[in-house]
């Protein structure tokens, strides 16, 4: 019965290729990448990596199915030894820790939207412990932030009300540059922008049917915004290698670095621990809203 299994995500990675396709994930190249374990009673999203001193790290929101809280970790890549650690940053339900350099920094802006903020934190002893350096803004709804390239600009998708999204870039002082309406549920950011062959590229999420059920790829322009309708829209066709004991039922996130590619899936299991944890989840109102 569906009231008894939840819905999870698993995440999974590949090593980058020459003469790979431009967008990730052709049905014809869909079959190399592998999944990454996470400690029991929890599941991962929303992964981003980083390559920092020749080692590269995966950073990803770890849910809590018991509490329905998430917190995020990281681990280095390239050892199947290594272990999770924990990210020092906030108390509250943290997602989407978007890593990268900016001024010779180290910086992180994750997703604290139980706070009302877009907050900036500063590697302090890299890479689990983290200082925050700066609120980019405040008293706002808005979730999964990511960087406009080198201008300094976020572009946020901020939330007036359930039915009521925009996905709004703002500059370095906070100050509106663009905004766009979500009237069809597929401008929530699921990574970084990218550059190829001299063009940026945004990849939103498609989120009409249900959360993170797909990818939508569209140009950027890094001053006017999003161009157009999507140019490539994709599915988890094909990926249900990664969940062998169930059925993949979307894709949310897409990132890549100098020489990995990263992605989740979305499925349905059967979960004791949701079960168990309701009560709890009730009393504390840590049941997790998107």
């Amino acid at each position: 019965m569906k009231s008894l299994s939840a819905e999870c995500f698993c995440i999974a990675i590949r090593a980058r290729k020459e003469g790979r396709p431009l967008f990730p994930l052709n049905p014809e190249d869909r079959f190399d990448f592998h999944r990454v374990k996470v400690p029991r009673g929890k599941w991962g999203a929303d992964p981003f990596l980083f390559e920092k001193d020749g080692q590269a790290y995966l950073f990803a929101e770890l849910f809590n199915l018991f509490t329905g809280k998430g917190a995020l970790y990281v681990r280095s890549i390239g050892n199947e030894h290594a272990k999770w650690k924990r990210c020092n940053i906030e108390k509250c339900h943290l997602s989407f820790p978007n890593v990268f350099m900016q001024g010779g920094e180290t910086l992180m802006m994750p997703e604290t939207s139980e706070l009302r903020q877009v907050n900036v934190y500063q590697a302090t002893k890299f890479p689990e412990r983290w200082m925050k350096c700066e609120t980019r803004l405040a008293n706002v709804n808005a979730v999964d932030s990511v960087v406009l390239f080198e201008s300094g600009s976020i572009a946020s998708y901020v939330r007036n009300s359930r039915q009521d999204a925009s996905l709004t870039a703002f500059d370095s002082n906070g100050t509106q540059l663009w905004s766009l309406q979500d009237k069809d549920k597929k401008l929530r950011p699921a990574g970084n922008p990218f550059f190829d062959g001299g063009l940026a590229y945004f990849i939103g999420q498609n989120c009409q049917s249900s959360y993170g059920e797909g990818l939508c790829v569209y140009l950027l322009d890094q001053t006017k915004g999003i161009q157009g309708m999507a140019i490539r829209e994709i599915g988890s066709e094909g990926l249900d290698y990664l969940t062998p004991r169930s059925h993949s039922i979307g894709i949310h996130t897409y990132n890549k670095s100098e020489h990995y590619e990263v992605i989740d899936i979305k499925f349905r299991k059967f979960s004791l621990l949701r079960i168990l944890g309701k009560p709890f989840r009730v009393l504390f109102r840590t049941r997790r809203t998107r």
